[in-house]
């Protein structure tokens, strides 16, 4: 077991390490921000495409074999920065990259979804979100810390090598498939998911909702952080510490947020989760010296650890027992969708008006989730399906 915690805790490493060096070392490169705004797209179009067929991968061949192949792409992507600095090159690479990054997480989504029943699942997303936020947590600190003091290829030669050593050590794991159900077509799975969201219309709408604008309004932070911090002078080790005190803050509130969402419903974490952080993005036009980042960071690290994988339990609560990873497969397309076009949208509007025009749209998106998730959605925790017609 030890070794799938080491495989997770490496591959979130990455994946903050990459968060941060990408758009700098995109900017370092001369790209435009309409032009960083599609190479960053490039990740979240490359998981949304990938969600469908790794769900049918999972139904017939189990969770093992995608995450293996998935964590081999991943490292052959962030080893492929260091030989194409075109930019049709980084998007192809990039879009590779959000691939293998969706792929090993819908294999991990499905595992829980099936060995998980719905009062524990908020605190075993919780235990398994804090060995994901330490690598978050440490991933840009480091990343940061090695491209002032070598360059950004040095950044993604180690992120690469440490996704290689991540796929030895799952590949030690103890990490077993879930049991197959009897799984569709596509053609079938087709006809019958029209059925199945009619049944369920009420709570699977404003779910959605809700899902996309929270993706949008983490994205727009990932995305709007650096390039404040960078228009504010910060350097690369500056920037780094403020995504480590974000993720710290993450950390320290995973649990009482699974916690939360046992105990207490979905809700109770939903909502703040996604005002809190929308106020934090408001708020970044106002911060002007490095201390004041750092505060805003602390708020946006307390709201995003509260809302610890209330995406990924929304969607086990929703999810029917057959066909549960291609159902998750599409959830995931859907909420993904948002990720992939966040970057666009923040990316035109900032490069078409200013930082802060682009802040006030995704602030506001944020909210507007916040109140549908308050007046529209009903609690999840103990929903009960209403099953869809076979077609």
């Amino acid at each position: 077991m030890y070794y799938t915690y080491l495989s997770v805790f490496l591959v979130a490493f990455v994946n903050g390490l990459i968060t941060l060096s990408l758009p700098l070392y995109a900017i370092n490169e001369g790209i435009s921000l309409l032009s960083l705004g599609s190479l960053l797209a490039a990740r979240g179009a490359g998981t949304l495409l990938a969600n469908i067929p790794a769900g049918f991968v999972i139904e017939r061949f189990g969770e093992r074999k995608l995450v293996q192949l998935s964590k081999t792409a991943v490292s052959a992507s962030c080893l492929g920065y260091l030989f194409f600095n075109s930019f049709v090159g980084l998007i192809v690479i990039t879009f590779l990259l959000g691939m293998g990054m969706g792929c090993i997480a819908l294999a991990r989504h499905t595992l829980i979804s099936a060995k998980v029943c719905p009062q524990q699942r908020g605190r075993a997303l919780s235990k398994l979100s804090s060995i994901q936020r330490a690598g978050y947590f440490l991933g840009p600190i480091i990343g940061g810390s090695v491209t002032e003091l070598y360059s950004h290829h040095a950044a993604f030669l180690l992120a690469g090598g440490l996704m290689c050593i991540g796929l030895i050590s799952y590949s030690f794991g103890l990490l077993s498939d879930h049991p197959k159900q009897n799984s569709r077509s596509l053609i079938s799975f087709i006809q019958w998911m029209p059925s199945y969201i009619k049944g369920n219309v009420k709570s699977l709408v404003p779910s959605i909702f809700f899902v996309m604008s929270l993706r949008m309004i983490r994205s727009s932070w990932q995305l709007l952080l650096p390039l404040w911090a960078n228009h504010m002078g910060l350097n690369g080790t500056q920037i780094g510490v403020v995504f480590g005190v974000f993720a710290a803050m993450d950390i320290l509130l995973l649990y009482l947020g699974g916690y939360i969402t046992d105990h207490f419903g979905r809700k109770w974490v939903a909502i703040p989760c996604v005002v809190i952080l929308s106020a934090c993005v408001l708020s970044m036009p106002y911060c002007l010296n490095y201390n004041s980042l750092i505060l805003l960071a602390v708020f946006a690290g307390v709201a995003n650890g509260l809302g610890a994988g209330i995406i990924m339990t929304l969607g086990l609560d929703l999810a029917p027992t057959d066909n549960r990873s291609i159902f998750l497969a599409a959830w995931r397309s859907m909420s993904d969708l948002s990720t992939a076009a966040s970057p666009l949208v923040i990316s035109s509007l900032a490069g078409a008006f200013a930082l802060s025009t682009a802040m006030l749209f995704s602030g506001g998106v944020g909210l507007m989730g916040g109140l549908v998730m308050l007046v529209g959605k009903s609690e999840t925790i103990h929903f009960t399906l209403e099953p869809a017609k076979e077609a």
